[in-house]
């Protein structure tokens, strides 16, 4: 029993199967660096999104001048580098530069629109990196302008709204989500309200 079970397991090693030799002929390769923003504004937190279509759009922060905050561009790359950028934000330096996962994000919609959200400083509230702000949304139909953005959040207090993301169904519908801070009982770890 035992040689038989040995001969079966020698004889089952000898038989084989042809390989594939044959090479594939797709191969990943990257093209040129593309000049994403403007170099002296600081140009970061980029986010990538590919439509249906195949159509890729990138949406990035550069510093607004004279106000410490940050604007949120968004356009299309290709091969032959990047399309006209759109300003997302209507009211200047008011995106919160947190980067990470904080950074702006958007989405392509089912009907082609474009939806994004942010973090912002909001003047008169606490203002500042890492400090109170609004969450943000805004809309531009295909090939259109982006509304002017409105706030999600409905508090109204100089706490933080951060790490928003924000999807849309297959009917078109849009959802978000964001960290609340409104119901934090401390400012720093050694700092209670």
């Amino acid at each position: 029993l035992i040689l038989l079970a040995s001969l079966c397991l020698i004889l089952s090693g000898c038989t084989g199967t042809q390989a594939d030799d044959t090479p594939t002929t797709r191969v990943l390769s990257f093209s040129e660096t593309v000049e994403v923003g403007n170099a002296e504004a600081n140009p970061a937190d980029q986010y990538l999104k590919v439509a249906p279509d195949g159509t890729v759009f990138l949406s990035w922060t550069e510093d607004a001048q004279d106000t410490g905050g940050r604007n949120a561009f968004i356009a299309t790359v290709n091969t032959e580098g990047i399309g006209e950028p759109q300003q997302m934000n209507d009211q200047p330096g008011t995106v919160q530069t947190y980067g990470g996962d904080n950074r702006t994000k958007f989405i392509l919609t089912p009907e082609g629109g474009i939806a994004a959200i942010w973090a912002s400083m909001t003047p008169g509230k606490a203002g500042g990196k890492g400090a109170g702000g609004d969450m943000k949304v805004t809309y531009a139909v295909a090939g259109g302008s982006f509304q002017p953005a409105a706030s999600l959040n409905d508090d109204g207090t100089a706490v933080n709204h951060a790490f928003g993301t924000i999807a849309a169904s297959p009917n078109g519908k849009l959802y978000a989500t964001w960290i609340d801070g409104r119901n934090r009982n401390f400012i720093g770890m050694s700092d209670p309200i």
